[in-house]
């Protein structure tokens, strides 16, 4: 009751009415439709239709961990029908009639492979600064293994290339004032206060605000990242929505005393959407090669420590 309470509160601070399609871009839930084509693109051994699917609902604010849930879910009702279980199915028709479907259309082993992949996707945090990475392995791992599909296919099966990308910058250690070259190096500043120091208070601080604050709790209560780079705190949302509702000038003043405060430190606040592809992770470097790579439509796709 506590968890639905507080996503009633994100749901309300948006100060909209409330429909079905707002509740799924602030929360981050995805749709049966987004299920149902990222199945059919499996089905259909088709690596490149996934992955756009998936990119798109994680670009309209879907939450990667939540679709790989669903996904698991409707796997599941596939081997429930094939033993003979529908009934245990819980469904609407139209979605119980396509399961019925690709019930057929699937093997029971890949069934069962499926699930437990996309299982693993739903638990796995190897993605970390990129969410959709577990989900993109998935995709890949399913569609890139032989499938026993009841059906034969007319084209052969399609494996997923590798694709070159930019190597991800992480944090480094300066030790000179100079590049190699000879050139001046950019000095990055090392974190004013520990991110780890601020997510263990970040409750606590939102329960010292006041009672017309409840707005700006509720917000507080939905970011789902925090770094500090520097002398500025970034807080990581699911959705524009959510960041463009917490980004006011007052807002950030109230948390920004909250954490001068509390750690006796000035930083500035940044909001940023941390689930989107495209968006740069907060622990790269904002004008470094890789922020100008991905403003030019480039992707990380991988962090090399």
């Amino acid at each position: 009751m506590r968890d639905a309470q507080s996503l009633l509160d994100q749901l309300s601070s948006t100060g909209t009415t409330i429909t079905l399609a707002l509740a799924q871009q602030v929360l981050g839930t995805a749709t049966s439709q987004t299920v149902l084509d990222v199945i059919n693109s499996v089905l259909d051994h088709q690596p490149a239709r996934g992955l756009e699917t998936i990119h798109k609902a994680l670009d309209s604010g879907a939450d990667p961990r939540s679709l790989a849930r669903q996904l698991v879910e409707y796997t599941r009702g596939l081997m429930l029908i094939q033993m003979g279980n529908a009934e245990q199915v819980e469904a609407t028709r139209e979605v119980k009639t396509q399961m019925e479907a690709h019930a057929k259309a699937f093997g029971t082993s890949d069934v069962l492979r499926m699930m437990k992949i996309f299982n693993n996707a739903a638990t796995d945090l190897r993605g970390g600064w990129q969410p959709s990475l577990s989900l993109e392995l998935a995709l890949a791992e399913v569609i890139d293994s032989p499938a026993e599909v009841a059906t034969i296919a007319a084209t052969p099966q399609l494996k997923p290339k590798p694709v070159s990308a930019p190597v991800a910058e992480s944090k480094p250690e300066v030790k000179s004032d100079a590049s190699p070259s000879g050139g001046p190096q950019p000095v990055i500043e090392s974190p004013a206060i520990n991110s780890n120091d601020i997510v263990k208070a970040w409750k606590p601080l939102i329960n010292t605000l006041p009672k017309d604050k409840n707005t700006l709790g509720a917000l507080m209560n939905s970011v789902r990242n925090i770094d500090v780079q520097g002398k500025t705190l970034i807080l990581g949302m699911a959705s524009d929505v959510l960041v463009e509702k917490l980004n006011k000038p007052d807002q950030i003043e109230t948390i920004q005393r909250l954490i001068k405060d509390h750690f006796h430190a000035d930083l500035s606040v940044r909001c940023v959407v941390n689930n989107a592809k495209g968006k740069l992770p907060t622990h790269v470097s904002q004008d470094g090669m890789v922020a100008a790579a991905i403003q030019h439509g480039g992707e990380i796709v991988d962090l090399d420590e």
